[in-house]
């Protein structure tokens, strides 16, 4: 089976590629939503370790405010690596499950959308890892009128995430989304031709 990975930096239009795929009947892995998941319906070991960390006034009966948690965790290398570690594990765990669940399935390919495949030196788990890069002006644009992110706690994501440069070195096949959305999908097309689907 070949496990292909999609990466990106905030905003760069993986959810997007993720859509287009999932139009297309491709099997799809998003660590964002099982990351999502945990803050949605959170095990009672999460809200344990956030308590621990002093981050209460973030957790309200079992919802918890992440806008709240990430202005914090963006801003304090300790409690994000602790968070971090939790959720990766969590994510770690339900990426071995579809994988389980899809070879039993019989599929050919299968993609995931890993955000830090990088960072979290995931890299040798694919077959081939494909970077979307986008300047950061306009991720930010991107970003700020979908979820009215400030602009410092964007650079404070951005400064945890790694380098266009490093992704070019690091990736198989880069596709740039600096235009419209029409192109992009295109662009998308283009790469799923390349490599035989």
């Amino acid at each position: 089976m070949k496990k292909i990975c999609i990466t990106g930096g905030i905003g760069s239009g993986k959810s997007t590629f993720v859509y287009h795929l999932n139009k297309k009947n491709f099997k799809t892995h998003d660590a964002d939503a099982v990351v999502k998941n945990i803050y949605k319906k959170p095990p009672t070991s999460f809200i344990k370790l956030l308590k621990s960390l002093g981050l209460e006034s973030a957790i309200k009966g079992k919802k918890i405010n992440t806008k709240n948690i990430a202005n914090v965790i963006f801003s304090n290398k300790n409690k994000r690596r602790a968070i971090e570690k939790y959720i990766h594990k969590h994510v770690k765990r339900e990426r071995k499950k579809f994988i389980i669940n899809q070879k039993k399935k019989r599929n050919k390919t299968v993609f995931f959308d890993i955000p830090l495949v990088f960072e979290s030196k995931l890299t040798k788990e694919f077959d081939i890892i494909v970077s979307i890069l986008c300047p950061k002006k306009l991720r930010f644009k991107r970003v700020n009128k979908r979820t009215g992110i400030s602009e410092t706690l964007f650079n404070n994501i951005v400064k945890t995430q790694t380098t266009n440069k490093i992704r070019k070195k690091k990736s198989n096949y880069c596709i740039t989304n600096d235009k419209t959305k029409k192109i992009f999908i295109k662009k998308i097309d283009n790469f799923l031709k390349k490599i035989g689907l």
